[in-house]
């Protein structure tokens, strides 16, 4: 069935209106300026052709060059209102001096038509006009639009306006090439064609705006849950830097006494270090007994140590260049396990290295890895003895393998201990804290020691599937040394 322009007219003028308040409804609790001026053009669209359509009735009531004038002014201002809903969206707003001007010039120059021209071919020429050229220019706005929210499943959302612009100037086509006045307002297959294009695009582009704006929702609802959740975590990370630093601070407030307490120590040791050394060599040079100068040198050897380890906290202490050296890892725990073979004994703890390679250096600071070494050496047996002896595995095992393809070494201490509690992985190295009734510190210190070399420690329970032992895991990644 074939359609005359005023019936045309009249079903797109109720589609305009009907589509953009359906979409201002529906769209409750979204309505920003945006989505308002986008209802609001399609509206005066609408009102607009319904003006055209009911031309004749209005005739008694109105002038024709009013119903004309009007209809058109509303259609260019409902053109342009939602062309600059979206791009005020886009930061490429209008300014609206420019539409208010626009609209009253197109306003005066149809105006001037009106009155220098009775036909009505003109008029209705110069709208097809307009209209198509605003057709297009939203068409264009609208893909803008779909492509910079990135909204790929509304892709073809602006090809629909400019099918529906291509409908308008084939009219006006047809105009100029023969139609005279009478067969512009008679049924025909481009007023057909034009009205259910017009009525698709109403339809398609109301609905699409709705899911666009909808998905702009769901992707602003997502950033908040994300900044929401990066706000979550900064504050957690601000809670525990204002923890460590408190306990920093009374850790500081230990260590500027602790610096005169180590010179107050280091002073005797030293001086028994030389008299040992004195002892030994008078024992030597005057050949006196072979086994009383092997004891003096066993004990001299602890006394070193001890004066090793004093000046290394002595050093860490007082900021200082860190020089990183070539260190043998597992000769440096061979002589760990030596130190605390008292304790050893004691507990009858078993002590397994095991290594995949041989020669494993790293690049740390040798009196500083002993130190850390140490340090998860006495957990583990701190770790261990804590439980019952009965029928109970007492076994300590440390493997060395290189990672990365030979860039770094893993050093992991499994222990049969009662392992680390859910949640206190990462406490173990935080200052002050302990799970054995030490000071808290000496963890702390290694994890601080092993980053300075650009290396990393953690601690997991262990897993006896993989790891051989149920206890606790201290895992240490260093950077190669190549020896």
């Amino acid at each position: 069935m074939l359609l005359d322009i005023k019936t045309a007219y009249f079903l797109l003028g109720l589609f305009y209106v009907v589509m953009p308040l359906t979409a201002y409804l529906y769209l409750r609790g979204h309505r920003t300026i945006p989505v308002k001026l986008w209802c609001l053009g399609g509206l005066l669209n609408g009102i607009g052709f319904i003006i055209i359509s009911l031309r004749p009735l209005l005739h008694g009531h109105l002038s024709e060059f009013f119903t004309f004038t009007l209809a058109n002014v509303l259609l260019v201002t409902g053109y342009l209102t939602r062309i600059k809903s979206l791009r005020s969206e886009m930061n490429r707003a209008l300014p609206l001096a420019m539409l208010v001007a626009f609209v009253m010039l197109y306003g005066f120059i149809y105006h001037l038509i009106v009155l220098f021209s009775d036909e009505l071919e003109t008029r209705v020429l110069l709208g097809l006009v307009v209209v198509g050229v605003l057709t297009f220019t939203l068409s264009f706005e609208v893909q803008r639009y779909v492509r910079y929210f990135a909204i790929t499943r509304l892709s073809y959302l602006g090809l629909a306006y400019f099918v529906l612009g291509v409908t308008v100037f084939i009219k006006f086509i047809l105009l100029i090439s023969g139609h005279d006045e009478a067969n512009i307002l008679k049924s025909s297959l481009i007023n057909s064609v034009m009205t259910l294009t017009g009525i698709f695009t109403v339809i398609y582009s109301n609905i699409g705006y709705i899911a666009i704006v909808l998905s702009k929702v769901e992707k602003e609802y997502q950033l908040s849950v994300r900044e929401n959740e990066m706000m979550f975590n900064l504050l957690e990370k601000r809670n525990s830097l204002i923890k460590d630093l408190m306990k920093m601070q009374a850790f500081s407030t230990v260590g500027s006494y602790g610096a005169t307490v180590v010179h107050e120590v280091l002073q005797p040791l030293t001086a028994l270090r030389f008299g040992l050394e004195n002892l030994e060599s008078y024992f030597l040079k005057n050949n006196q007994d072979p086994i009383a100068t092997e004891r003096l040198a066993a004990v001299r050897k602890p006394a070193e140590k001890a004066i090793d380890v004093i000046e290394n906290l002595r050093n860490f202490m007082v900021e200082r260049n860190v020089m990183l050296k070539q260190v043998d890892v597992q000769h440096t725990l061979e002589d760990v396990i030596a130190l605390v073979q008292s304790r050893v004994k004691e507990l009858d703890v078993e002590i397994l290295i095991e290594s995949n390679a041989s020669n494993l250096f790293v690049q740390a600071d040798q009196h500083q890895l002993e130190r850390v070494f140490f340090n998860l050496m006495n957990n583990a047996l701190d770790a261990i003895g804590s439980g019952s002896d009965a029928g109970r595995l007492k076994r300590i095992v440390i493997k060395l393998t290189h990672i990365q393809q030979k860039q770094f070494v893993l050093i992991k201490m499994i222990d049969s201990g009662p392992g680390i509690p859910d949640g206190a992985e990462t406490k173990v190295f935080e200052w002050l804290e302990t799970q054995s009734g030490g000071m808290g510190i000496g963890l702390a210190l290694s994890r601080m020691l092993v980053e300075s070399w650009q290396g990393a420690i953690r601690a997991y329970s262990a897993n006896p599937d993989i790891d051989g032992l149920a206890g606790a895991v201290f895992e240490i990644k260093l950077k190669t040394s190549q020896s």
